[in-house]
């Protein structure tokens, strides 16, 4: 409680009542207060939700104090004035004013201000120019192919489907000895770094650790201290539970040190599968040595 000691006012203003207005996940629209008031959209409540007690702005006050450090912005503060008292959110100023000629002594004050409730609000038409029409603007679907995909064409159905993703991925990584590939020889590597690439799948399998998609993709082909070979197309492929192959890309050029991969695989998995790195490799014109691969795959989930 403070009792002011310079300037103070207190009104009560019934022209600022507001009658709400909202919306609810059934997209069934609600209203209460006096219809006679001007409308405050409240946007989107729960049906389970309740509304706001308050459809007015309250009293409006502003009290003028000495300094009081005790007060803070969105307190309750009760102020106390000609033998009553009123309550009050306020919004704490703290003013100095440094001495003059006109005044010697310095001035510093707490300026006291109730939080006008709807100051800022105005009136919206939300069932047929708004809430029913904006949430359903339709999209360009062509360009989703990670989070969000063609089934998500409307702004309401993109917000749902964000809103229910987890956000969160992780990476697997297959690694293969050094090795002297054969031509037109398809081999397969992933989960055991000290192995040469086997011409037999299904033995350094990556067990899959939980549910997603592998989304991006990136391989490195590196021939160290050998030779880097021919510019043939290699192809790399995801083998799943050796059964299907998936692309990831193929890689032609005479570099000793090649790099690519896919970023929008979308290739589903679960924690039952497990995958494989398959390479087909050409007929080289000169074959490379002392080869060295790498791969990265990252899963959303």
């Amino acid at each position: 409680t403070i009792t002011p000691t310079d300037d103070f006012f207190k009104e009560q203003v019934t022209t600022k009542n507001r009658y709400l207005m909202w919306t609810d996940e059934a997209e069934t629209i609600h209203y209460a207060g006096a219809a006679t008031d001007p409308i405050h959209n409240l946007g989107y409540l729960e049906s389970t939700a309740s509304e706001p007690a308050r459809k007015s702005p309250g009293l409006l006050m502003q009290a003028v104090t000495r300094p009081d450090f005790r007060l803070m912005d969105a307190d309750i503060v009760a102020i106390s004035s000609l033998g009553s008292s009123s309550k009050c959110f306020a919004l704490i100023t703290e003013q100095y004013a440094a001495p003059d000629r006109t005044h010697k002594a310095p001035r510093w004050t707490t300026t006291v201000t109730a939080n006008e409730i709807y100051e800022n609000t105005a009136g919206g038409a939300l069932p047929s120019t708004i809430e029913r029409v904006s949430n359903y603007t339709p999209l360009n679907t062509s360009l989703f192919n990670k989070i969000l995909s063609a089934n998500e064409n409307n702004l309401q159905a993109a917000m749902d489907k964000l809103d229910d993703h987890t956000h969160s991925s992780y990476a697997l990584q297959a690694f293969a000895a050094s090795f002297s590939p054969a031509d037109a020889t398809t081999y397969y590597f992933g989960s055991m770094p000290s192995e040469q690439p086997q011409t037999t799948a299904n033995r350094c399998r990556i067990q899959i650790p939980a549910n997603g998609t592998i989304h991006r993709v990136r391989v490195l082909w590196a021939s160290w201290g050998g030779v880097a070979g021919s510019g043939e197309s290699i192809t790399f492929n995801v083998r799943l539970n050796n059964t299907t192959s998936y692309l990831i890309v193929a890689i032609a050029n005479t570099s000793a040190i090649k790099t690519s991969g896919i970023l929008d695989l979308n290739l589903p998995v679960t924690d039952s599968d497990a995958i494989e790195i398959e390479v087909v490799c050409p007929n080289w014109a000169t074959n490379p040595t002392l080869v060295r691969l790498a791969v990265s795959l990252f899963i959303g989930t």
